[in-house]
């Protein structure tokens, strides 16, 4: 049991690490789309959860539900571009 909360422990520092990167890397670059930081919010939380099922540790609901909807939202943010919503 030890064993897992270290490991989870350590994904999820470099989850965190991973999205401060990643906000960092959007603010920097502003000429990329907008939803590019939400898609890539997303993508890092559920590959987190990814991480922990494949680990056979728990997924928690609360950040694959954050990171589906950091998706969703992403996704639409960048379609509402190409189709001027």
């Amino acid at each position: 049991m030890n064993n897992a909360r270290k490991m989870n422990l350590n994904y999820e520092t470099l989850a965190w690490g991973a999205l401060f990167l990643w906000w960092g890397i959007r603010w920097l670059f502003e000429f990329l789309p907008n939803g590019t930081g939400l898609l890539g919010t997303g993508l890092i939380l559920l590959g987190l959860n990814a991480m922990r099922s494949l680990n056979g540790i728990s997924a928690k609901g609360f950040t694959t539900i954050l990171g589906v909807l950091a998706l969703v939202f992403g996704g639409l943010l960048m379609a509402s571009k190409v189709l001027q919503l």
